[in-house]
Formats: structure tokens, C-alpha cells, sequence
């Protein structure tokens, strides 16, 4: 619980009147990147606060029911705050928080209550409402309860229930400042409210941000309250300084662009408000704001870029083959790319890549871009187009690996392709592949996933019980080893080429006891598949030599396979 000495200290030289809050409201929200998610609670009311009285609710997802509390507890000084953080956060986050606790647990789109002996004090969205662009729009920005972190404006001075008037439709009658993702961390755990007292606050960039390479100008927005900037007839104007340089004067509140910068620079800019004489406040109202520009590193190939670290910059000299690839939506690009060392998934969220100009198997030479990772997924996103394919029709021969190998061994193969030789696909995700869905790729007693990602494979008939090749894209989710098929043209049926088993009795047919034999002249172990009449798998096992089975099977018509050798027949069998 964060004292205010500065804020009393000031209030003592200075004179200046602060108001009384009338009760405990949110001050901060933070909705940033991964979970770096945070509130906080302002005591302004002029008296330490018993905390036992007080909790915090989440509604998640529209829902009316509470989804996670939290009951606080302590006692909050007056002119203190109380930070609720998410357990995974930025140390900065945590080292600034009070309490770590799942009602963090919130995208844009969940409502968050204040509650005092179990009446709602303060809100944050609105309980049984989802807004279908992900977060509710504040101060006149578009979903700004997603990807933004919101401070109360100074002037506030009592909790509302009432989330349209808190919210406001611009940034003159909302009761919040909205600021970039990942800001006003280095604010956390200070607030000072209901007081009329001028602030200037810089809402974008957040501070020490890193642009990327590319970038030659950053615009610096800010927000002005409790004070008119005007170059006369106001109460005063603006001073701003670029890393250390003499001040400059700015008349108006429209953001400010610093030009001319370069790769591998930093900066810092202070803005501070001055009365009409060009004297500083008193107390002083200023911000500061550090970020910089970030350089690339180069790498020969994809095997030195996916050993870089992540969240720096990289640039891939030699070619670069791709293997796959297509639009999500109209909006975004996910592919992959390979060379003769490694391969990596390639994520273009701000459409950088000019697509058209780009075909499978194209060669690319000088990928830019940052390194990240997507549940275990590595991908780099680019930051400027290569400019066009540098070779065509190259060619990339699948690495031929078992499942068993590539279970184990998942992350040797992530981002290149690979065949398998001789597998079956079963219809755990339905007869025909449907986007976004799993399947069963397996051999024996060998299973791994196949993931649908690529649209060329949505509404494909499931090739099942055949025998076949299958060439795919290594990945995982969250540490679980999928492959990604491309399209249909990557799933190579076997069965026809291969002979049938010669001699071959099962026994008796129609089955009435449960019990079925299954005898060849050679008498070789043997592979049992058996599917339902939808290709549904309902069995697959291994036989050592000619023996029985006990089938457990609702009565019905079935195909079993019987794999033998390099041999394979299909028998139609009825359960009664």
C-alpha cells in the first residue's frame, strides 16, 4: 500500500486545495500484453480505510455470475493505493503490487466491480454485457478497455456504478486518461486524485518502449487536465525537451512528432506545463517519457536466428525457401519458411508482406524481422517486405521421420517439412477436415496430432483407412507435437499399390459371440483396424501371429483392415 510523502510534502509547500474523495474507486487498469494485468484501488477519502469491507469481482465473457474474487484485506491509508496484480506480470508490475490474484484474469471484454459490503462501488465495463470488438470504447477510443492501460483523472473524486459516464465519449468528459499498451508502469503504486490541480501526462509511447529498425519518426501523444494550453488567454503553454536539448514551446495539446531518428537510438522527451510567464508550476506538472529504436542483427540462417533471443531484432542473409503459406481472415499472414538448416513459422499481423508477389516455394532473400513465440512456436514478424522472391521453384525434400521420433524429438522438426511413411489418418475431427480441428495421424501404437490450419483442407474428405504417406509442417501447442498438412496433395494413399493377403479367413462372419478368428497360411503378425460405417476408428490393435479378437461393439456393419507383411486386405464384418 503505496504512501503518498511527495503528494502531503507538496501539499504543505504549496497551498494548493485537494478535495476529499467520498469513498475508495478504481484508479488504474491495465490490460497489456500477455499477462501483464493490473488494478488499482485510491483511498482519497481523507481517513485510513478498513479493507475487510471491500472486494473485487470479475464477470467474464457477458456473464452475470461472478467469475473470480477477491476479498481484500489490511487497512488502506489515506492518500494510498492498493494493487492488485496478475502472478505472471512484469516484475515491474509485481514489484509495484500489494496482492497478486486471478481477478486479473480479464481480457477487454470481462467487467470488473468495486464492491462495499456486497453492493457494487466502482465498475470497469458493464456485468452481462461482451462488446463484440473486444473491450468497451473509453474517452473516445475505440475498445480501449483491450490493449490499453486507463488512469483516472485527477479530478475525480467518487466511485460510479455507472460505467457510461465513467467512460465518457471523449477525452474531455471521460473521467479517464487512456494510454497505450504496457504504459504507466512506472506509475503504478502513486496516484493523486479528487484535486484541481494541473498534470500533464504522456499516454503514447509507453516508456521504454522499443520501436522496431524501421522506424524514423515516433509521434508523442499526451493528455492535458485541469489546465488551458493556449498561446494567450489560457493559463499557460507547454515546454518540451528531446534527449537533453534546450526547450521548446508548443501552444496546443495535439501530439508531437520527433523526426530524423535512426536504428539503435534512444531518447528521451520531457513535457512540462508552464503558467504565461514561462515558469515552471508550483508543484511542478511534467512527464517523461524514454523509448528507442532498436537495430537488427544479422544471422546467416534460420538454425542462427531460431538460437537469437526473443523480442530482439534479426536479419536473415542467405535465402530463405517458403514452404507454406496463406491469408487468415483477409487481415493476416501465417506461413513458414525453411533453408538448409532450420525452418521457422513467419507471422505478418500488420500485413507487411506484399502476398501477391509470393508463391510456394519461392526463394527470399533478406527477411527482417522480430523474434517471438506463440505457445511454443517460434515466429519471427516481419518488418519490411524483401521486395520480391529472389529465386522460384525451389525444391525442399521432407526430412522422413517416424511418429515415434517425432514425438519425442518435436522441436528438432518444428517449422520444417516432414514425411511420414505408411501412417493412418482416423476421423476423430469428423469424415471431412474442417478448419481449426485435430485428427489422429498414427502407426501401431504411435499417435500424433494433425492439425488443420490450412484453409486448402477445409471440406477434404478424410482419406481413413488407407495406408498412405503424409507430408506436413513439424510443430506443437504448448509443448504437444502437431503437424500441419498443407493439402490434400500432401496425403499419398498406399493401399492401392499394395497386394491383398492371400488365404486370408475371419471367422465366424456374422460374429454373434463377441469372439472373431483371424488366421493366414504364414501365420505373421498382423496390424487390426476396424471402422464403424461413418470411418469413425472404433479399434486398432496389434496381433502377434493367427489368434482371436474380443470385439465390444454395438451390433452393426464394420470394416476391418488386416495388415500383414506388405500385404492388406479389407474385410466387411457384421456384429450381431
Amino acid at each position: 500500500m503505496k504512501k503518498f510523502y511527495l503528494l502531503l510534502m507538496s501539499l504543505l509547500i504549496s497551498g494548493l486545495a485537494y478535495g476529499q474523495a467520498s469513498d475508495l474507486y478504481f484508479s488504474k487498469y491495465g490490460e497489456g500484453s500477455s499477462n501483464n494485468k493490473f488494478l488499482e484501488i485510491y483511498n482519497g477519502t481523507g481517513a485510513d480505510v478498513d479493507l475487510s469491507q471491500y472486494s473485487v469481482e470479475l464477470y467474464t465473457n457477458g456473464d452475470t455470475t461472478v467469475t473470480h474474487s477477491l476479498t481484500l484485506t489490511g487497512t488502506l491509508a489515506s492518500g494510498s493505493v492498493f494493487v492488485i496484480a496478475n502472478a505472471s506480470a512484469d516484475q515491474t508490475i509485481l514489484d509495484a503490487a500489494d496482492t497478486t490474484s486471478t481477478v486479473t484474469w480479464f481480457n477487454g471484454d470481462d467487467a470488473i466491480v468495486l464492491n462495499k459490503n456486497g453492493s457494487p462501488l466502482d465498475v470497469i465495463g458493464v456485468v452481462g454485457e461482451r462488446p463484440s470488438t473486444g473491450g468497451w470504447d473509453v474517452a473516445g477510443v475505440a475498445h480501449a478497455t483491450k490493449d490499453h492501460t486507463l488512469i483516472r483523472k485527477s479530478t475525480v473524486c467518487d466511485p460510479t456504478t455507472d460505467w457510461a459516464a465513467s467512460a465518457g465519449t471523449d477525452a474531455n468528459n471521460s473521467q479517464w486518461n487512456v494510454l497505450g499498451r504496457d504504459a504507466g508502469w512506472n506509475d503504478l503504486g502513486s496516484y493523486s486524485g479528487c484535486t484541481t490541480q494541473p498534470e500533464i501526462i504522456i499516454t503514447s509511447p509507453a516508456d521504454n518502449y522499443e520501436f522496431n529498425p524501421e522506424t524514423d519518426q515516433v509521434t508523442v501523444e499526451f493528455t492535458v487536465n485541469n489546465f488551458q494550453v493556449a498561446q494567450s488567454g489560457g493559463d499557460g503553454y507547454i515546454y518540451f525537451y528531446v534527449d537533453g536539448g534546450s526547450f521548446n514551446e508548443k501552444f496546443d495539446t495535439n501530439p508531437l512528432t520527433i523526426a530524423g531518428l535512426t536504428a539503435g537510438s534512444s531518447h528521451t522527451v520531457i513535457m512540462e506545463l508552464v503558467d504565461n510567464n514561462g515558469q515552471s508550476l508550483n508543484p511542478p506538472a511534467a512527464d517523461t517519457v524514454h523509448f528507442s529504436i532498436a537495430s537488427y542483427t544479422q544471422v546467416a540462417d534460420l538454425a542462427a536466428l531460431r538460437a537469437g533471443t526473443l523480442g530482439n531484432y534479426y536479419e536473415v542473409t542467405g535465402e530463405v525457401i517458403i514452404t507454406a503459406g496463406q491469408l487468415y481472415n483477409n487481415s493476416y499472414f501465417k506461413g513458414f519458411v525453411q533453408d538448409a538448416s532450420a525452418g521457422i513459422m513467419i507471422y505478418d499481423p500488420n500485413s507487411i508482406l506484399d502476398l501477391p508477389a509470393y508463391n510456394i516455394y519461392d526463394g527470399v532473400t533478406g527477411v527482417k524481422g522480430r523474434l517471438t513465440s506463440y505457445r511454443g512456436m517460434m515466429e519471427l514478424v516481419p518488418t519490411v517486405d524483401p521486395g520480391g522472391p529472389s529465386s522460384n521453384n525451389n525444391q525442399i525434400t521432407p526430412q522422413d521421420v517416424t511418429i515415434a521420433n517425432f514425438n519425442a524429438h518435436h522441436e528438432d522438426y518444428e517449422s520444417e517439412l516432414i514425411i511420414f511413411h505408411r501412417v493412418f489418418v482416423d476421423t476423430s475431427g469428423g469424415s471431412v477436415f474442417h478448419i481449426n480441428t485435430n485428427y489422429h495421424l498414427y502407426k501401431a501404437n504411435d499417435t500424433t496430432t494433425l492439425r488443420v490450419i490450412f484453409s486448402d483442407l477445409d471440406g477434404e474428405t478424410v482419406p481413413y483407412g488407407n495406408e498412405q504417406n503424409v507430408t506436413a509442417i513439424g510443430a506443437e501447442y504448448a509443448g504437444h507435437p502437431q503437424v500441419f498438412p498443407r493439402n490434400i496433395n500432401d496425403f499419398v494413399v498406399k493401399v492401392a499399390t499394395q497386394q491383398p493377403i492371400r488365404g486370408l479367413r475371419v471367422y465366424p462372419n456374422p460374429v454373434t459371440g463377441g469372439w472373431v478368428y483371424i488366421q493366414t497360411p504364414s501365420g505373421m503378425a498382423k496390424k487390426i483396424q476396424i471402422y464403424d460405417i461413418t470411418g469413425q476408428a472404433v479399434l486398432r490393435t496389434d496381433m502377434p501371429a493367427n489368434g482371436t479378437l474380443h470385439l465390444r461393439l454395438q451390433p452393426g456393419i464394420y470394416m476391418m483392415q488386416v495388415e500383414e507383411d506388405d500385404h492388406v486386405s479389407v474385410v466387411k464384418l457384421l456384429i450381431k
